[in-house]
């Protein structure tokens, strides 16, 4: 009877490290789908800026599905979102004051909605490099090949 009770303890402890090995795996394997979710959001999001309007950009990134990107990146890309819709709502505001009239107001509010969506990327960024995810190379910024 103790060979036995002895023998069950031996096995269980030799799968002790096999067990926490797949446990490891699925930890990785999960940061990596975390990491490829970021990234496949971060592409669909790579658009050139300045060819669209900021109205055009809400619509395109309101349009990126989640999948199975992680909560805290998820919450800063919102946050990310909500700022280019203000800057969308500052530029409708102050185009129309002009078809309107020659005083133009909400030009401060242009310069606080364009720091706010610096500062929003600034953490959307933070996020997603603490996934290991890699950032791509804005659109804007690619220089023809000579």
């Amino acid at each position: 009877m103790r060979f036995v009770r002895l023998a069950i303890l031996a096995l269980a402890v030799l799968s002790l490290p096999a067990t926490a090995a797949t446990q490891q795996r699925d930890i990785v394997v999960r940061g990596d789908a975390a990491r490829v979710e970021i990234e496949r959001i971060l592409d669909a999001d790579n658009l050139d800026t300045s060819q669209l309007s900021p109205r055009d950009v809400v619509e395109t990134m309101s349009g990126i599905p989640r999948g199975e990107a992680p909560e805290d990146f998820w919450e800063a890309y919102q946050t990310h979102l909500r700022a280019w819709e203000r800057l969308a709502t500052a530029v409708e505001t102050v185009q129309q004051q002009q078809s309107e009239s020659t005083f133009v107001e909400g030009a401060d509010e242009l310069v606080v909605a364009q720091q706010g969506i610096d500062l929003t990327f600034d953490e959307v960024e933070r996020v997603a490099r603490r996934y290991g995810a890699r950032l791509p190379t804005p659109r804007g910024n690619i220089l023809p090949t000579v």
